[in-house]
């Protein structure tokens, strides 16, 4: 970047120094402005504007010169320029976090002016009421005339009430765009967190590893069909009762043995005589007979 020298009373031509201005407010006023880091730019508008205010100190005794107006509208003017070049970074760090209140902002203006809307209907309809009663007295005490302007301003109050049912069912409409439009922005912030999470899947398992694997499943099926048919054409009939037996062999070794009954069990016999009553069984039979 270029830096403008610190001109004297005796070395300044007009014609140069009015090409360096336009230079530096093309600069700062261009489309590159954001090409340009913010501290170059600021620090090539003070270079300026510092060589300018000397220069025009070291003018002011001829007074008479008309290149000292020419100076003066160019300090202000870079003055301003370097103002509104920090501004516009401070807009540009501050965008970014406006925009994520933008949508809440407008939809709660939206709903205040819609609150605002329906509270004035309310006192239009009030005042509509009263005018027509007004109107009616009017016309009994035989004041035609002061009843037909009343009514002329219930008639204006009343187009006022039709265009603020218009703005209230537009305002409504703005709203519920407002809000739709925010479901399809998260709508669309979901699909693309999705597509995201299925393109890493497909990093992770691509195409090729899906029909390698599915090739080599077939491979070991037909594989272990032929084994299977290898074996089955090798071995007769009994050589197949010969494998059952010796599965079922196997299985009841592996299960645990169950103990069996003894053949010489001693049981004690039962005895021949009578048993001797109890004292309850006599008391029971003495009842009985006494009855």
């Amino acid at each position: 970047m270029r830096y403008w020298p610190l001109f004297n009373d005796h070395d300044y031509h007009s014609n140069f120094f009015e090409v360096d201005l336009i230079n530096l407010q093309s600069l700062l006023r261009g489309g590159n402005l954001t090409t340009i880091p913010a501290a170059q730019a600021n620090e090539a508008a003070e270079v300026a504007v510092r060589t300018m205010k000397r220069i025009l100190r070291n003018c002011q005794a001829s007074s008479k010169d008309p290149f000292i107006a020419l100076l003066k509208l160019k300090v202000s003017q870079h003055q301003s320029c370097l103002k509104t070049t920090g501004q516009r970074h401070e807009i540009l760090d501050a965008s970014s976090r406006q925009q994520a209140q933008t949508w809440l902002c407008r939809t709660q203006q939206l709903k205040q002016q819609r609150d605002k809307l329906k509270q004035y209907q309310k006192r239009i309809n009030v005042q509509l009421e009263k005018d027509r009663e007004v109107a009616k007295r009017l016309l009994q005490n035989g004041k035609r005339e002061k009843a037909k302007l009343l009514l002329r301003k219930k008639k204006f109050q009343e187009s006022l009430l039709e265009k603020t049912d218009n703005q209230l069912e537009n305002i409504e409409r703005l709203v519920h765009d407002l809000e739709f439009a925010q479901i399809e922005a998260q709508v669309i912030k979901g699909l693309d967190s999705g597509n995201k999470a299925l393109k890493k899947m497909h990093e992770l398992l691509s195409i090729e590893d899906v029909e390698r694997i599915m090739d080599e499943t077939e491979e070991a099926v037909e594989y272990q069909k032929e084994i299977d048919a290898i074996l089955s054409d090798g071995l007769t009939a009994e050589d197949e009762e010969d494998v059952l037996r010796e599965l079922d062999e196997i299985t009841k070794m592996s299960l645990p043995s169950v103990p069996q009954a003894e053949d010489d069990l001693h049981l004690p016999d039962v005895p021949a005589e009578k048993l001797p009553e109890t004292q309850k069984e006599r008391k029971h039979k003495e009842a009985e007979l006494a009855s």
